[in-house]
């Protein structure tokens, strides 16, 4: 696709797009929601405010039936920039930074979990061999 044709795909889309569906927070504002799905649904590892705009764009793209994922980056990089105004950008990257947030927290909870039971050293007891196979593990 030429550079041309490239340009006039995007404005395409840029003047389809339904901004009142582009601007919503996603999640409904909640960051535990948002934090939830990044870590279940993505390999996002810190999430930024313009990439919750592109889920948005994401979203749009797939209503309007465009596929090209560089119209669609490129077109959420234009709406990010000129666009949106400070206030909506904070707002998107305020909700990033508390999901963000929360993440750290569970993954530092999951590693202080494993490090206790790495820590445990106390033998459970058991009435039977199997039971103790279980509880103990088994020695070679």
């Amino acid at each position: 696709m030429s550079t041309v044709q490239n340009l006039n795909s995007i404005q395409n889309f840029l003047n389809h797009l339904n901004y009142d569906n582009i601007n919503l927070y996603p999640f409904n504002n909640d960051p535990l929601k948002v934090a939830i799905h990044v870590r279940n649904f993505t390999e996002i590892q810190v999430l930024t405010g313009e990439e919750l705009l592109l889920w948005n764009v994401e979203r749009e793209a797939l209503r309007l039936q465009v596929n090209n994922r560089n119209i669609i980056h490129l077109a959420t990089n234009d709406i990010w920039n000129l666009h949106l105004t400070d206030l909506q950008k904070n707002q998107f990257t305020d909700l990033a930074d508390k999901a963000n947030r929360i993440n750290q927290d569970y993954v530092q909870a999951s590693e202080d979990t494993l490090n206790r039971i790495y820590q445990i050293d106390l033998l459970q007891g058991a009435n039977n061999p199997l039971g103790n196979h279980i509880f103990n593990g088994v020695a070679f």
